[in-house]
């Protein structure tokens, strides 16, 4: 690994479910739940029609 980027957010501007589907528009998908519940955890993707 080259490098490595992490972010964290101690409060989160919308409900979880908001997020959720916002990110889905982008093509982010999320991961398995964690053990950690206040984790959520997300990925990229295939592209989405809205990035074409």
């Amino acid at each position: 690994m080259l490098r490595e980027h992490s972010e964290t957010f101690w409060m989160w501007p919308a409900s979880r479910t908001k997020m959720i589907a916002e990110w889905a528009e982008y093509g982010f998908a999320t991961l398995p739940a964690q053990a950690d519940p206040a984790v959520l955890a997300v990925r990229l993707g295939r592209r989405c029609a809205r990035q074409r």
